[in-house]
């Protein structure tokens, strides 16, 4: 865990911003599904179950011990990063599946309980999908 303060030039003005690298490929949170059977129940995926369950217990080891999930505004940037052994396209833009709005709902579903209290909270979003030497996910949290 990285956190930093940043203190506007002109104004008393304090952002707070704690930022965070997870070592797990990303994985995209599909649709609910339906089961075929008369009652049609939904279910989510068990892959996307262990993805989540592994990424949650990352975070968590980088966590502060006394960290309480946040129950205010925030800001939240993500870095997907996916690796690809062709060191030419290191630092470039990932223009292939999955898409980025399912990644986005994965690790906001993975971080909700633990980063902060609920995805309610989240106010704005940004997200690239990079390829670099490494799998891992960047997250960028400020504080409104």
């Amino acid at each position: 865990m990285y956190i930093s303060t940043y203190y506007g030039a002109r104004f008393a003005l304090c952002k707070t911003v704690y930022k965070y690298t997870i070592d797990i490929r990303p994985k995209a949170k599909q649709s609910t599904r339906f089961t075929s059977a008369k009652n049609h129940q939904c279910y989510t995926d068990h892959k996307i179950l262990k993805w989540t369950k592994e990424f949650r217990a990352k975070l968590i080891n980088n966590l502060h011990k006394r960290w309480k999930p946040l129950k205010q505004k925030v800001s939240i940037k993500y870095e997907f990063i996916f690796k690809n052994a062709k060191q030419k396209t290191w630092g470039k833009y990932k223009a292939t599946s999955p898409d980025i709005d399912n990644l986005c709902k994965a690790a906001n579903d993975a971080i909700k309980g633990i980063l902060i209290d609920d995805d309610k909270y989240i106010v704005s979003q940004q997200a690239i999908k990079l390829y670099s030497k490494e799998d891992c996910i960047r997250i960028e949290l400020e504080l409104l």
